[in-house]
This record gives structure tokens, sequence and C-alpha cells, in this order.
């Protein structure tokens, strides 16, 4: 018999497809997570669209939809 240690410590397969869907059924996050993020994103868009671009020569390197965010299939 395991003690319980070893129980807590066993790994979690979840398909990474579906791990939004995990975190919500454990309610480790709302429901409504997407719209919330994208609420955020589009904030983001809006002040990213208004830095001052000649303070640093990064910020011309900077892709709003790929590098800035990653993944746009979140």
């Amino acid at each position: 018999m395991q003690n319980q240690d070893d129980i807590r410590n066993l790994p979690i397969d979840i398909a990474f497809a579906r791990l939004g869907e995990w975190l919500v059924d454990r309610k480790r996050i709302p429901a409504d997570w997407r719209k919330r993020l994208a609420a955020v994103r589009a904030k983001i868009t809006t002040s990213f669209a208004s830095l001052p671009k000649d303070i640093d020569p990064y910020f011309h390197t900077l892709d709003i939809e790929g590098t800035l965010f990653g993944s746009k299939n979140i």
C-alpha cells in the first residue's frame, strides 16, 4: 500500500489541448477565462500601439500577434 505522500506526488497525465477544461472542472480558473484573456489582450494591444518606438530599438522587433503573446490558439 502506498502512503499519502506517494499518492500526492504521482504525475497527472493531461493532454495540453484539454488543460483549460481540466482547470475549469477543478475550479482552478474561472469558466470564462478565454473571455477574460481576450479582454487583457485587447488592452495590451491598445497600450502597445501607443508605446514610443524610438525609446528602444527592441520595440521594432516585437510582433504584437506572435512574439508578444505567444500562440494565438489559446
